[in-house]
């Protein structure tokens, strides 16, 4: 019976973080591009008067088919229960090239499609490094 060496698990999933995060991608899928920050922005609810803060990480990426100067920029939204737990420790990918795993959810409504692209906290940013080098 064919017995795989430590060699041929080298780059299993459970070793390799990078592997890992990229295969769970599965459940959603990753923006890719510049981090540019974190911005909040306050809302009330308007059946209970409750203030809702939202946070947003900024994703800077090429715009497809645009000129070499031209940008889209992805706000990826951090769940009610991430923002409670902490946020601060994305300023750490600011002005670097990161992967973000993100789920979207999409509604309709009057007519129109919305959607929310969401921070997906079961898989890890992965950052690919400085924007600048």
């Amino acid at each position: 019976m064919f017995k795989p060496s430590e060699d041929d698990n080298k780059d299993a999933p459970s070793k390799n973080p990078l592997l890992h995060s990229l295969l769970a991608a599965s459940s959603g899928h990753f923006v890719s591009g510049t981090c540019v920050g974190i911005k909040t922005n306050e809302k009330t609810n308007r059946k209970t008067g409750e203030l809702i803060l939202e946070v947003f990480i900024g994703i800077k990426s090429l715009k497809q088919n645009g000129y070499d100067d031209e940008f889209n920029y992805t706000d990826v939204k951090l769940a009610r229960r991430v923002v409670e737990d902490g946020y601060q420790h994305l300023n750490k990918y600011k002005d670097k090239h990161i992967f973000v795993p993100v789920n979207s959810m999409s509604r309709a409504y009057n007519g129109a499609v919305y959607t929310d692209t969401y921070l997906d906290t079961a898989r890890q940013v992965i950052e690919i490094g400085n924007a600048g080098a």
